[in-house]
């Protein structure tokens, strides 16, 4: 596993290792980080959809942001909801054919350890806000669902949160 520091909160270098061209992809969390951010227009959707994913689904609870990415990007789907239920998650991973998931929701990434059936997904980024108990268990997770970790970023500005990816083994 490669591991390396994240330096940003821009979505160029926050989630630079994962490539959704040509995907399906869930972005859970895709509301804007700062104010910088919201009045530039640069977050996670666009950085996505410049890749030129087949189809992107950004979910949040920030309803304001969801409106403003919904009128920006209307080749995009958005929901304003919170990211808190393995059930709901698996939901929108099965009935939109996800095949790569960016995963940012502050704490409730914990979630995703609930799903046992990956579907369609190839890739899978996520922000853990935890300690190295947690990655263990995403790393482990990583694992019972057919996936390896290729990567674990830290993040310099915060020593609790990483970044971790996972891809589909082949």
């Amino acid at each position: 596993m490669t591991k390396g520091i994240i330096t940003s909160e821009s979505p160029e270098i926050h989630w630079q290792h994962l490539n959704v061209a040509g995907g399906r992809v869930l972005d859970l969390g895709c509301a804007f980080w700062t104010e910088a951010e919201r009045q530039e227009a640069n977050g996670t959707t666009k950085y996505f959809l410049s890749q030129k994913p087949e189809f992107y689904m950004g979910v949040d609870i920030n309803q304001g942001d969801i409106n403003t990415l919904s009128q920006q990007y209307p080749q995009g789907k958005f929901l304003c909801e919170k990211a808190d239920s393995a059930f709901q998650m698996d939901t929108w991973i099965t009935e939109n054919s996800i095949t790569h998931i960016k995963c940012d929701i502050e704490g409730d990434e914990t979630q995703l350890l609930q799903i046992g059936n990956v579907h369609n997904l190839k890739e899978i980024a996520i922000e853990l806000h935890y300690s190295d108990a947690w990655l263990k268990e995403f790393i482990d997770w990583f694992d019972s669902i057919g996936f390896e970790c290729y990567r674990n970023d830290s993040v310099s500005f915060c020593a609790e949160i990483s970044v971790i990816y996972g891809r589909l083994k082949c």
